[in-house]
């Protein structure tokens, strides 16, 4: 078993795509809790065998059980038979990655996890995918740079780091981008192709503000709006794209399209894209969902005159946020 956590998507990606690679000859099967999958659905297929007996491959997204410090009766009995079937399917692989966990001292303690990490009968690799420091962030766009056949001075790759956010997954896209360009890229090239898009945090502050589902914030940025004197109007219409586009990431990714495409189709910058997709992956599709319908109500209710726009915008921030 394989257990990744941390933060950095780009690390992230590129262990799953090493394991997907030494496990080619197994069918991949991909359960990603935070988009609503089901527990008893998880538990029913590592239960079940491959009709054909065939090695399966899963890679499982925020499994709930690694943050939660006490289960249920509920909980304990999902453990139990997951427990089992993770004995018996020994020809199977198994890849839990949590983003939202990014110590291992903070994986919680229950029947479940000392299964993972204390049973001697398998032994669990964990990988930390931590975010990476800026002398980091320089080696590794230097291997981005050979990977890509461009050659970059240590001039121009310190202008894209200044350029571009601590984000290693969009600065290998601008490489990608750039070495279309040419094969030998300098910091002009850099100042002149590589979009400052990351700096527009103050026009959508509010709006950034919503992915850390954090009240408090989201209420200072919110009053900052209000004293800059935005209309309520706009910021629904605002946040009401930021979920209409979550759900349409969320559509690709069931179907295993990828985010690149997405953002061509839409012509959408892929920061954002990604952005967003990061937002979904912390507040989970169903909820975004109950969102967007008690946004499209609440909008109907001002334009009719039946609630008060501020009033009725703080109390939604109030319910989906607190």
């Amino acid at each position: 078993m394989i257990f990744i956590y941390g933060d950095e998507e780009f690390l992230i990606e590129n262990e799953i795509e090493k394991i997907k690679n030494k496990n080619g000859d197994k069918n991949f099967e991909i359960f990603r809790f935070s988009d609503g999958a089901s527990i008893d659905e998880f538990t029913h297929t590592i239960s079940s065998s491959d009709i054909f007996n065939r090695a399966r491959l899963f890679l499982v997204y925020d499994f709930p059980f690694f943050e939660l410090k006490k289960l249920s009766k509920e909980d304990e009995f999902y453990s139990y038979e997951i427990i089992k079937a993770l004995k018996i399917q020994s020809n199977d692989t198994y890849v839990f990655i949590n983003k939202e966990i990014s110590d291992k001292n903070k994986i919680s303690a229950n029947s479940f996890t000392k299964f993972i990490f204390e049973d001697k009968g398998h032994s669990t690799k964990m990988i930390e995918a931590k975010s990476i420091s800026k002398k980091d962030i320089f080696v590794i766009i230097k291997s981005l740079a050979s990977k890509y056949k461009v050659n970059m001075d240590d001039n121009a790759i310190n202008a894209l780091i200044d350029k571009t956010p601590n984000d290693l997954l969009i600065i290998e896209q601008e490489i990608k981008k750039l070495s279309m360009q040419g094969k030998i890229i300098d910091s002009e090239i850099i100042f002149e192709s590589v979009s400052e898009y990351y700096n527009n945090e103050d026009q959508f502050g509010f709006v950034n503000s919503l992915e850390s589902n954090d009240l408090a914030l989201i209420w200072t940025k919110y009053n900052e709006k209000m004293i800059e004197g935005a209309e309520i109007s706009l910021l629904i219409g605002q946040i009401s794209q930021v979920f209409i586009l979550a759900h349409q990431i969320y559509a690709y990714k069931i179907t295993n399209e990828g985010l690149d495409k997405l953002a061509k189709e839409l012509n959408i910058n892929n920061y954002r894209i990604k952005k967003i997709s990061s937002f979904l992956n912390k507040i989970g599709i169903i909820k975004i969902k109950k969102m967007i319908k008690s946004l499209s109500s609440l909008d109907q209710e001002i334009k009719n005159g039946k609630v008060n726009d501020k009033i009725g915008f703080e109390r939604f921030l109030i319910k989906y946020f607190k």
